[in-house]
């Protein structure tokens, strides 16, 4: 009776994932011919079938990122960072991360990123170029945070030397006049 219970456990997880894996091809198809709402169907389907599966994840991650739902791809690409740094594949994990951090504009995620993909692999020359537009942006936002700063600075400090000249110009008139007042008598 045991043996027959592990035999139907047994039929039933290799059903399970084979039926995950048809999931993961078909929308790898309909990804390749651009039908991005049906490939994400089909990865949803997957993820379903087996909520920690890496390929589901990342597959998805990526479609959603060419939907330009780049908030949703980051979640997916988050929920698998740990087994995916890890993997064969974790330059491209680090790639694409760092791709959603620059389409979000978060410049210093995306340097992370693609200084991380970078050691993973050195020779990835997309990586380095993505890595050097990433970090030129990210000191071009420091440098007008920098900037702004001191433009409001520098604008208080005007508008308080300028209360004081106004406040010694009425000064200077009142004394002036008074003088004139004295004289007359």
């Amino acid at each position: 009776m045991r043996k027959l219970v592990c035999i139907i456990i047994l039929i039933l997880s290799a059903l399970s994932a084979f039926g995950q894996k048809a999931d993961l091809r078909r929308g790898n198809r309909e990804f390749k011919k651009k039908e991005y709402a049906k490939a994400d169907i089909s990865y949803r389907k997957a993820l379903m079938q087996d909520t920690a599966s890496v390929a589901a994840h990342y597959n998805l991650a990526n479609n959603l990122y060419r939907q330009e739902n780049f908030d949703e791809a980051a979640k997916q690409l988050d929920a698998v960072q740990l087994t995916a740094s890890e993997e064969t594949f974790a330059s491209d994990y680090y790639f694409n991360r760092g791709d959603v951090a620059v389409a979000k504009e978060d410049w210093q995620t995306a340097v992370n990123m693609f200084k991380e993909a970078l050691r993973r692999s050195p020779e990835d020359l997309d990586a380095k170029e993505n890595y050097l537009y990433a970090r030129n942006k990210l000191q071009e936002q420091q440098h007008r945070t920098r900037t702004r700063t001191k433009i409001r600075t520098r604008t208080r400090i005007r508008t308080s030397r300028t209360r004081i000249k106004t406040r010694t110009r009425i000064t200077r008139k009142t004394s002036s006049n008074s003088r004139r007042d004295s004289s007359r008598r």
